[in-house]
């Protein structure tokens, strides 16, 4: 949770109804701001980094091998890459409200992932692992394995993923090499 004079970023309880309407108080340098606001049962977004100017943000994106995923160190065709996602919704079995993810803990709503590598369409990731992201609190950690050699179309300048999270789409670009 962080408060500041231009935004409030925090984590839902679980058990708050979806679509009902709830009271907050925020108090920040002797000021208070009040709003009520409903909950949703779930708006899913990328964790993201540096801004991409043309299109989505980039993923903060972790490659097989350790690395933060950037333009110096780029994912590499047929591997795992492991991004981060909040506001995913719920998890089975539920996690108690701020606790750290751990592993076991899947995402309940349905998810389907598109990666686009080539300059003339996207190909079918496969998700390796879609659940809480261990050690972190309120965090979806989504493996993909991104499509791998032989490519039969150029590679595209901006390769991206896209998700459909429980009926939500969403899309942030990532760093790419062949091999």
């Amino acid at each position: 949770m962080s408060v500041s004079s231009q935004q409030a970023v925090v984590q839902v309880p679980y058990e708050l109804n979806p679509n009902e309407l709830y009271a907050i108080e925020i108090s920040h340098d002797g000021g208070v701001a009040y709003a009520v606001l409903p909950a949703a049962p779930q708006e899913p977004a990328f964790l993201t980094g540096t801004p991409n100017q043309a299109g989505p943000a980039y993923a903060l994106a972790i490659n097989a091998d350790g690395t933060v995923n950037s333009a110096a160190n780029p994912a590499v065709g047929g591997t795992v890459v492991t991004f981060y996602i909040n506001g995913a919704g719920i998890l089975s079995p539920l996690p108690q409200d701020g606790t750290a993810g751990k592993s076991g803990q899947n995402l309940v709503a349905p998810i389907t992932v598109s990666v686009a590598v080539h300059q003339s369409g996207t190909d079918d990731g496969s998700i390796e692992y879609a659940g809480a992201a261990p050690g972190l609190a309120g965090i979806l950690q989504l493996n993909v394995r991104v499509p791998g050699p032989p490519y039969f179309r150029p590679l595209d300048a901006e390769p991206a993923v896209y998700l459909n999270l429980g009926g939500t789409g969403l899309a942030a670009s990532f760093w790419f090499r062949q091999q």
